[in-house]
């Protein structure tokens, strides 16, 4: 086996177990992403419903226009 066929499996080996690390803590102290996630997801609310009304409102121009 090829010295980096084995680095890149020790790397992958190491974010694997950092990731378990992670997840394990974030279990463990009850932490929640929502804190972080809240005002990212009203903000994409937001621009969702922006987005609507506009394509709304283009499709009541189109249809006034005819």
């Amino acid at each position: 086996m090829s010295p980096l066929f084995l680095v890149v499996v020790i790397v992958l080996a190491v974010l694997l177990l950092l990731a378990v690390v992670l997840v394990t803590a974030t279990w463990f102290f009850g932490w929640d992403t929502d804190r972080f996630m809240a005002p990212r997801r009203a903000a994409v609310t937001e621009a969702g419903e922006r987005t609507a009304d506009k394509v709304a409102d283009f499709r009541d121009w189109l249809r006034l226009g005819r």
